[in-house]
């Protein structure tokens, strides 16, 4: 092994206790020597030239492992001011609080999804596909498309027998969803975050914080053991959430969901931008999976772009599909209905601006008094 020399200009910061070179036999440095490459693209391309390198020799389960971290050289001086760093992430906190299962399951027999022998026959390819779409997000943004792609051409020949195109099976099903999903996660951004998260922000203004709480407390319900918010309930104090914060931030995202929700006019405008938005996401979809399938490159700034879009259509066709199985309804009948109630929706924001028509109501408790609106 060659250690590129440092000079006491160059010494790296150390952490407590941290080594910059260990001698431990069953761990091995990979020095990547690396032209044409942008300074930060260094450490990816390194580290796919690393991966490369374990799979093509077929390195046996759980070995030659590859860690985190790099130290970068530019022209044989030294360029990181820090060392390697923790090898691996930190483990994720668990939470009781976060764990939704059990809600998850009571929404099913209140919601009359039942899993059986018959329904777990059914649905077992579709339930595979979500569970490898799941890992490829986790994987790259590569392997993300190319599974969201087989998803949905999949869910396209289970609700269409192949009849359409993949793509336009997904802009015909899911694009009106995806836009008006789109202005339920601004509401869920902006306004839940500045009523939950940054009341602490107003501090010295003891009015705006009383007229925030109480906002929060009207919006808010203990569904044991979560606390959840209404994002309907929120939608109605846009504006005055907008006047409070006005010297805050987060004041240019409020004032623009303030006039996306004042008028019907406004509300479609922003559903058809959406559209659009969808239309040129798909399209870029479309060219990744053509390349891919035709043997060309598959570009990694393009898959980056997208990677998001694709891994939420490619659950979203699969979700729909588990939920017409676990019904005891056919696939093609449950999503034509699913369309249908996109429409019905578009028309009611386009005539009245209906608020409501943005929201999906589900189950949430066997309660009267349950009211709670989520998507």
């Amino acid at each position: 092994m060659e250690v590129l020399a440092t000079s006491p200009d160059t010494d790296p910061v150390l952490q407590e206790g941290e080594e910059e070179w260990e001698d431990e036999w069953n761990m091995a440095y990979a020095r990547v020597e690396l032209r044409g490459v942008e300074l930060h693209a260094a450490e990816a391309t390194a580290r796919a030239l690393v991966e490369a390198l374990v799979a093509v020799n077929h390195a046996d389960k759980n070995t030659w492992r590859l860690l985190n971290g790099s130290i970068l050289f530019i022209n044989g001086n030294r360029h990181s001011l820090f060392s390697w760093g923790p090898k691996e992430d930190m483990p994720e906190m668990f939470y009781a609080d976060n764990d939704r299962m059990g809600r998850d399951i009571e929404l099913m027999v209140l919601n009359n999804r039942l899993l059986n022998a018959e329904s777990l026959h059914d649905i077992q390819g579709a339930i595979g596909m979500s569970t490898s779409l799941t890992l490829a997000t986790a994987e790259s943004p590569q392997a993300t498309v190319m599974a969201a792609v087989r998803a949905i051409e999949h869910v396209n020949v289970w609700t269409t027998n192949g009849k359409k195109y993949w793509a336009d099976f997904a802009s015909h099903y899911f694009k009106k969803t995806k836009s008006r999903m789109r202005i339920i996660d601004l509401i869920d951004y902006y306004t839940v975050r500045a009523i939950t998260h940054h009341v602490g922000d107003l501090h010295g203004d003891t009015a705006a914080q009383q007229q925030v709480n109480q906002i929060r407390s009207e919006i808010k319900k203990f569904v044991w053991p979560h606390e959840m918010h209404n994002r309907r309930l929120a939608a109605d104090h846009v504006s005055v959430v907008h006047q409070v914060y006005f010297a805050h931030w987060l004041a240019r995202g409020l004032g623009e969901l303030d006039r996306i929700l004042a008028t019907p006019a406004s509300m479609y405008k922003e559903l058809e931008d959406q559209g659009r938005r969808f239309d040129r996401q798909l399209n870029r979809l479309k060219r990744l999976r053509n390349s891919a399938i035709h043997g060309g490159p598959l570009s990694e700034a393009g898959c980056q772009s997208v990677y998001a879009f694709a891994s939420w259509l490619g659950h979203r066709c699969l979700n729909e599909t588990i939920k017409a199985i676990l019904t005891g309804r056919d696939i093609p009948s449950s999503m034509t209905d699913y369309r249908d109630d996109s429409l019905v929706r578009y028309e009611r924001i386009r005539r009245t601006g209906d608020v409501d028509a943005l929201f999906v109501d589900a189950v949430i408790e066997p309660s009267e008094e349950s009211d709670e609106t989520t998507e």
